[in-house]
C-alpha cells in the first residue's frame, strides 16, 4: 500500500511537517479517509447558516406569508437596504473566513508531509467549500426565498418560477463581487492588521531586542491554499452567470482589475516570500475555472428543460460532454505537474 505515492526530494527542513514523518501506511490511509469524511460532513452542515444568509438576501419576498417579518418595512429605507443587500454579503464573508483554520488542520491530520502539500490540500478542499456554499447553496436559497409564497400557492409551477427567478440571484453575487473587489483590495492596501501587529502588539509583547528585530525585519506571506480559492470561486460565479445575467461580467471586470493592481503592489513591495511551491497552485487554480463552465452548462440545460426547448437541451448536452472530453487531458497534466 502507498508504494507508488510521490516521494519528496530536496525539501528544506523548515518546509517539513515533522509530526507526520513517523506515520505507518495504515495510519496514513486512516487519517486521509477520516479528514476527507470530516470535510464532506462540514460542507453539508455548513449549508445551514449559509442558506440562512441566502434567505436574508431576499427577505422582502417572504413577508407575504410571514407577516411577522413586515416590521422591516417600518425601518428607514437606508437601513432596510443595508439589511437586504450588504448584511448578507458581510455574513457570508465572515462564514467563509472561519473555514481556513479547520481545513488546514484537516490537511495536517490527513498526513501531508510538507507545507506545500498542506497548502495544496487546503486549496482543493477550500475551493470545494467555496463553490458549494458560496455559489450552490446561496443560489438555491435565494431563488427559493424569492418565490416561496408563490410555490406554496401553486406547487405545480415550482420549476418555472425557479427558472424565472434564477437570474435574480445574481444581484446578491454582484454585491459579493463588489465587496471583494473594493473592500478586500482597499483593506489589503491599507494593511490594518499589519499596522496593529507592528505598533500595538510589539509594544505589548516584544520585551527583548531580538523580538523587536524579528518584528521589524520579518515580512508577512500569503497562504496560497486559502488565497486562490476565494478568487477562483468569484471567477466561477461570473462564468456561470455570464449568460444568465451578463451584467455581472462588468462588475467582475472592475473587481478583478482592482484586485490585480492590489496584489501586484503588495507582492512587490509589502509581503515576503513564503514556502516555494514551484508555481503548483496556479495551474490548479486555472483548472478550477472549468467548474464554472460545467456549472454554467448545467444551469442552461435546466433553464432550457423547464421551457421545453429540446433542441437547445441537446446542443448544451453535446457542449458539456465535449468540454469534459477536452478538459480531462488537461486535468491529468495538472495532476502530474
Amino acid at each position: 500500500p502507498l508504494h507508488f505515492q510521490p516521494k519528496h526530494i530536496g525539501v528544506a527542513p523548515e518546509d517539513i511537517f515533522w509530526p507526520n514523518m513517523r506515520m505507518f501506511w495504515w495510519e496514513q490511509l486512516g487519517r486521509l479517509s477520516g479528514s476527507v469524511a470530516l470535510v464532506i460532513f462540514v460542507i453539508i452542515i455548513w449549508a445551514i447558516p449559509v442558506a440562512f444568509v441566502g434567505f436574508i438576501s431576499n427577505l422582502t419576498y417572504l413577508t407575504n406569508k410571514m407577516k411577522w417579518l413586515r416590521f422591516i418595512y417600518h425601518l428607514p429605507k437606508v437601513l432596510l437596504g443595508l439589511i437586504t443587500s450588504l448584511l448578507p454579503t458581510i455574513l457570508l464573508a465572515v462564514l467563509m473566513m472561519l473555514l481556513p483554520i479547520f481545513i488546514r488542520s484537516m490537511a495536517k491530520l490527513s498526513g501531508c508531509l510538507t507545507t506545500q502539500a498542506i497548502e495544496y490540500y487546503t486549496q482543493n478542499a477550500y475551493f470545494a467549500f467555496q463553490v458549494v456554499q458560496t455559489f450552490l447553496v446561496v443560489t438555491i436559497a435565494s431563488s427559493v426565498s424569492a418565490v416561496a409564497t408563490q410555490i406554496v400557492e401553486n406547487p405545480t409551477s415550482a420549476l418555472s418560477l425557479l427558472s424565472a427567478d434564477l437570474p435574480k440571484s445574481s444581484n446578491f453575487f454582484i454585491s459579493y463581487i463588489i465587496l471583494n473587489g473594493f473592500a478586500v483590495s482597499g483593506g489589503t492596501l491599507f494593511q490594518i492588521v499589519t499596522l496593529v501587529l507592528f505598533y500595538v502588539m510589539s509594544f505589548a509583547l516584544d520585551n527583548t531586542v531580538r523580538k523587536k528585530y524579528d518584528r521589524y525585519t520579518t515580512l508577512s506571506t500569503y497562504a496560497w491554499g486559502t488565497t486562490y480559492p476565494i478568487y477562483s470561486c468569484l471567477a466561477v460565479i461570473s462564468l456561470v452567470y455570464a449568460i444568465i445575467s451578463p451584467i455581472i461580467s462588468l462588475f467582475t471586470f472592475v473587481a478583478f482589475g482592482l484586485l490585480t493592481m492590489t496584489y501586484m503592489y503588495t507582492l512587490n513591495y509589502i509581503v515576503g516570500i513564503g514556502s516555494d511551491s514551484v508555481g503548483k497552485n496556479y495551474p490548479r487554480a486555472m483548472f478550477h475555472l472549468m467548474v464554472g463552465i460545467y456549472l454554467g452548462e448545467v444551469c442552461l440545460i435546466g433553464l432550457f428543460a423547464v421551457s421545453k426547448s429540446w433542441g437547445c437541451i441537446v446542443l448544451e448536452a453535446i457542449f458539456l460532454l465535449s468540454l469534459i472530453h477536452i478538459s480531462e487531458p488537461t486535468r491529468l497534466r495538472c495532476s502530474s505537474y
